[in-house]
């Protein structure tokens, strides 16, 4: 379980970074280290985050000098400053006559200037950057313009103004969600936002009914909302048959999928995925990683047993599917890809959600 730090705490870790960046002393400590943060305390006149993609976030950041100079945090100096692609953020420090401060922030080191410090710390730097980047990532006036996208069949629909702000205002009133119990992939028809807030577009994915996800950099937020948006966005944009001539759209209506196969010890074993909201998006994803797949002329020699068989259950009967290495034969057709059986593997798995140090993966719609 992660470990999650009292929020009063948090600022002044924030504190202990500017002050061993501002003073020619590694750490402050005693009464010359309260002086010396009580005098930085005074210049910080605003704080922003700058993603891996170069967006930039100001913080809704509360007056974080109670206590502070009564806080110690955890650090200690990196032997290795931070590689730049373990940087997650960038904090912007704007102080009052002073240039800008920038801190680099990984998941376990952050880096002042020449200086990189771990420890819990430092740690707990990165978990609270995200938690306020959560929490400040809908604080803005008002949206410009938002298009709804049905991803999966491949429509938009562009809102009005009065159904901008209804969005804008649901999106408002989201609950960030520090980490999911489970990884959780979008419910047909994937429906997908895209909001213009001016100087920044931000891309918000539905999962399910209740749970949002968007992506700032390479880092995926959560966030529960009413099940009165989804309802919404299904009036605005219904979810239609899927057009015929795609042998695999009809796998999209399977009430659930059961998966037969070994286990790493090699014993029979069968798995069932689709009974619950969660569920029923992880299977289909599974649909649109086997549209994916190249259908082959000239079919490869084939084990004669399959990894795995797919058995989707379906309005009319069931489907199956033989699944190999990078294979599978469906309605007797050989396709490939190449990704369906790590797939397979992960669903059998179950991975937790993406968390702090727990990331989704990047191709997620």
């Amino acid at each position: 379980m992660t470990k999650r730090w009292p929020i009063d705490w948090l600022p002044a870790l924030f504190i202990c970074f500017l002050l061993v960046a501002c003073s020619n002393q590694p750490t402050g400590t005693g009464s010359t280290a309260q002086d010396e943060l009580i005098k930085q305390l005074g210049t910080v006149e605003k704080v922003s985050v700058l993603s891996t993609d170069g967006t930039e976030l100001p913080l809704e950041l509360r007056d974080f000098s109670h206590e502070i100079a009564e806080r110690a945090a955890p650090l200690q100096r990196a032997a290795t400053p931070l590689a730049p692609d373990q940087v997650k953020f960038t904090l912007i420090v704007h102080r009052a006559d002073l240039a800008p401060l920038v801190i680099e922030v990984g998941s376990k080191v952050s880096q002042v200037g020449e200086v990189a410090y771990a420890g819990e710390g430092a740690e707990a730097l990165y978990q609270w950057t995200r938690e306020k980047i959560g929490q400040s990532l809908f604080h803005h006036e008002g949206v410009y313009a938002i298009q709804l996208t049905a991803a999966d069949q491949g429509r938009t629909y562009t809102l009005s103004q009065e159904e901008s702000s209804f969005v804008w205002k649901s999106l408002q009133a989201a609950t960030y969600q520090h980490k999911l119990e489970q990884l959780s992939y979008p419910l047909y028809p994937a429906y997908q936002l895209e909001l213009d807030l001016g100087e920044r577009v931000l891309d918000v994915a539905v999962l399910t009914p209740g749970l949002l996800s968007v992506r700032f950099g390479d880092e995926v937020l959560h966030y529960r909302v009413t099940g009165e948006l989804f309802s919404k966005l299904t009036e605005w944009l219904p979810p239609h048959d899927q057009a015929e001539g795609d042998p695999f759209n009809t796998l999209f209506k399977a009430t659930k999928v059961q998966i037969t196969g070994a286990d790493k010890s090699g014993h029979a074993q069968t798995w069932v995925i689709g009974e619950s909201i969660e569920g029923q998006g992880r299977a289909h994803q599974l649909v649109r990683l086997l549209k994916q797949a190249t259908p082959l002329k000239q079919p490869p020699a084939l084990p004669e047993k399959p990894l795995f068989t797919l058995a989707f259950q379906l309005p009319g009967g069931e489907q199956r599917i033989d699944l190999y290495e990078k294979w599978f034969i469906y309605n007797g057709r050989i396709y490939e890809q190449a990704a369906i059986s790590d797939y397979i593997q992960r669903l059998i798995a179950l991975p937790a959600a993406p968390g702090p140090n727990n990331q989704q993966p990047k191709n997620q719609p």
